[in-house]
């Protein structure tokens, strides 16, 4: 039994190694990629970033699956922000409240923890009405949230933030307000 060599010419050595090589860059390459280009004037809020801002930052909070969202846009000069309701139904978004701060107006930034009576009238409820599987489920597969609350001449807001995120936006924020106040 004859055996049979395979050999390839030098042009189809080159046009192997050129795949190769190009296989080799594209795969190499694809990892770099980490996020989409953000269009700053398309996030789904009544206020857009002005042209003479600068933007700094974007922060998402989805309190479960259907639960509560919030998105805040920090820049050089506001604070823009988008509340969501829970939704009843997951397809259906509830209804939402978009507000911007301007950052010169802040007088205040503190952690907001609630009062405790509404955690314990909240439980009470929970347990009587027998969805106590919808908020355990709620709570696994969304973030966990922490508000900052910021004072001024406009009154109070709570901004909510992913626990983890919360002190990055504080510090952010501090700084960015500080130079404003002297």
């Amino acid at each position: 039994m004859a055996s049979i060599a395979l050999t390839t010419s030098a042009p189809q050595q080159t046009v192997n190694t050129f795949i190769y090589l190009l296989i080799h860059y594209y795969l190499k390459m694809a990892g770099r990629v980490t996020a989409q280009p953000i269009d700053m004037n398309n996030f789904g809020n009544t206020f857009s970033t002005l042209d003479t801002e600068h933007f700094i930052r974007m922060y998402q909070c989805n309190e479960g699956c259907c639960g509560p969202k919030s998105l805040v846009i920090v820049n050089d000069k506001r604070i823009i922000v988008r509340r969501e309701e829970a939704s009843i139904c997951c397809c259906l978004g509830g209804a939402h409240i978009d507000s911007a701060i301007f950052m010169r107006d802040i007088q205040l930034l503190r952690e907001y923890r609630g009062q405790s009576n509404e955690s314990c009238f909240t439980t009470i409820v929970i347990i009587v009405t027998c969805t106590w599987p919808l908020l355990l489920f709620s709570q696994c597969c969304g973030d966990q949230a922490k508000m900052l609350e910021i004072k001024g001449g406009f009154g109070s807001e709570l901004l909510k933030f992913k626990a983890e995120e919360m002190k990055i936006a504080a510090d952010e924020l501090s700084s960015i307000i500080l130079p404003l106040k002297s």
